[in-house]
């Protein structure tokens, strides 16, 4: 019978001191401080970067682009052509017309101080029939604090299959 006893107070004893140890632990279930800035940060140069196509503004070009950044095109549809992301500026093209294409999805993925922001965007097709998407892929890199579009590679524009 004291043997049993004896048990049955050993068990308790290492019941309450699990639970003592398991009250004790926190578990973090929130992203790593600074991430959301980081992304809101990101958002903002890509959100930048088309606003200044569409402007045609080398000022604010320079503000959220690497001036030796690159950008990769498929102009002709039969070859692409590798050209500087400010030379972007004098291409005829939607993302630079006067009304910007909209962002209708942005995916972003961030190691360090680079970042890759996958982008779908869509714009008004010719003639009023409907609308087109293109997806665009940007490297970014983080220098003194700043996220910059380091190289574009535009997407050819389709025709949209869901509004």
């Amino acid at each position: 019978m004291i043997a049993r006893h004896a048990a049955g107070s050993r068990r308790r004893l290492v019941g309450l001191a699990l639970a003592a140890a398991v009250t004790g632990c926190q578990l973090e279930v929130r992203p790593p401080s600074g991430s959301r800035r980081d992304d809101a940060a990101v958002q903002g140069a890509v959100d930048g970067f088309y606003r200044a196509l569409a402007l045609r503004d080398t000022a604010a070009l320079e503000l959220v682009a690497f001036t030796g950044g690159s950008a990769l095109l498929d102009a002709t549809g039969r070859e692409v052509t590798l050209v500087p992301v400010l030379a972007l500026l004098g291409v005829p093209e939607r993302r630079t017309a006067p009304t910007p294409p909209r962002v209708v999805h942005t995916e972003l993925r961030m190691d360090g101080n680079t970042a890759v922001a996958r982008v779908v965007l869509t714009a008004p097709a010719g003639g009023g029939a409907g609308e087109v998407e293109a997806s665009d892929l940007l490297t970014l890199g983080r220098r003194d604090g700043t996220w910059r579009i380091a190289h574009t590679q535009f997407g050819s524009w389709r025709t949209r299959s869901a509004p």
